[in-house]
């Protein structure tokens, strides 16, 4: 809805005040992107996406089921590794990006496995992770650990960020999860097919 229309429909609604609407009206319109475990999110392709812990809590289902008169469901095992917390589920999962209805970028979170001398109690395990769309199978084409208490993996201010037109997601470490690995950002490109490719490293 244009802001001209709405000033001449609200003339005591000044343009400033009408963009400001117009942008929360907009983001209001957008489907959450972050679910606890358990729990859904609608992709932008209208497809419901479902992560949960399987009963032995040591790996994680994901589900996608793509809407129409016979809906689709796809599933897929996701693993994760011996930082998480034996037992544990799933806290939270988050979708990053869709890439034109054939991979999803998501990122999954746990509890670290307590340490020695308290530590790492309240630390999480994070993973990204892609995941292709492929006919009636989802696999997951690419796996990185984004932050670890017991690793010592830690992302700078700048995190995660996505870049849409390119399909290229870029992970700005301060502690990167490769040892004798500088800090810096490294960007990796998605492809249609879901496959991911590494992009040169950008470090400060």
């Amino acid at each position: 809805m244009p802001i001209a229309y709405l000033a001449k429909r609200f003339p005591g609604i000044g343009i400033l005040s009408l963009g400001f609407l117009l942008a929360a009206l907009a983001h209001a319109q957008q489907p959450p992107t972050v679910a606890a475990g358990n729990q859904s999110l609608r992709l932008s392709s209208g497809a419901t996406m479902t992560l949960s812990s399987m009963p032995d809590s040591s790996t994680t289902a994901i589900r996608i089921v793509t809407p129409g008169a016979a809906p689709r469901p796809r599933t897929a095992i996701l693993k994760r590794d011996t930082d998480v917390a034996e037992g544990d589920a799933l806290i939270r999962f988050e979708v990053v990006a869709t890439i034109k209805d054939r991979a999803v970028v998501l990122i999954d979170a746990y509890r670290s496995k307590p340490s020695g001398l308290s530590s790492c109690q309240a630390g999480q395990e994070r993973f990204l992770r892609v995941i292709a769309l492929d006919g009636d199978a989802l696999m997951e084409t690419f796996r990185i650990k984004l932050e670890s208490c017991r690793s010592n993996i830690e992302l700078s201010s700048e995190g995660v960020r996505w870049h849409g037109p390119g399909s290229i997601v870029t992970i700005d470490w301060l502690m990167p999860p490769e040892k004798g690995q500088r800090p810096g950002a490294r960007s990796y490109r998605i492809r249609d097919d879901g496959q991911v490719e590494p992009l040169a490293q950008r470090t400060p």
